[in-house]
């Protein structure tokens, strides 16, 4: 069976070729091009899908010892970039100190954890 991931751009692309914008096939499991490329008006762009939120070019968010932090990133290129935009943003900031968007659950110990120290 097609790994989701292949399914969702493939399903996509034909989507968009509806409205010849999709241009160039998918990228599959190519880690060095975008998912899909699309035509707008005389450039084209490049397109990462994502089917949820939390696989964003696989850099792991980490609760240990009450914080938040990311995973290890300093050896792959596309997590230190992701990274980079999330530091420009003020992330670690929001989920760990202060800021709107994680006041509902910033403190507290999340449901789903790995922690090496239990069970």
């Amino acid at each position: 069976m097609a790994q989701e991931g292949f399914v969702y751009e493939a399903n996509a692309y034909g989507a968009l070729q509806e409205y010849n914008i999709s241009t160039g096939g998918i990228a599959g499991a190519s880690h060095d091009k975008p998912d899909l490329t699309v035509k707008r008006g005389k450039k084209t762009s490049g397109v990462e899908l994502k089917i949820s939120p939390t696989a964003a070019g696989s850099l792991v968010l980490k609760y240990h010892k009450g914080k938040w932090d990311y995973g290890e990133y300093k050896s792959d290129i596309e997590k230190k970039f992701i990274r980079d935009m999330a530091e420009q943003k003020g992330l670690m900031k929001e989920m760990n100190k202060s800021g709107t968007a994680g006041a509902k659950w910033r403190g507290k110990v999340p449901h789903i954890k790995n922690d090496a120290s239990s069970k």
